[in-house]
């Protein structure tokens, strides 16, 4: 019983990250990198100006969609 609310719970979230990234359209990106290009920063600013940011490091999400 406890998986079945597990796997149910997973999906719900799933489905409303997705509608959630259909709503907002990103309208300017900008990224900037460490000097060896390790570390990634990207700020992306949506339709209804919400900064949102995305770290990476050695191409591994470390941030995803943080919002200000």
């Amino acid at each position: 019983m406890q998986r079945f609310f597990l796997v149910l719970s997973t999906v719900l979230f799933i489905i409303n990250i997705t509608l959630a990234q259909q709503q907002r359209q990103v309208i300017k990106r900008t990224s900037i990198s460490s000097p060896d290009k390790k570390i990634i920063a990207e700020v992306l600013l949506s339709n209804n100006n919400t900064a949102i940011y995305n770290i990476k490091y050695s191409g591994k999400i470390i941030l995803q969609n943080s919002k200000t």
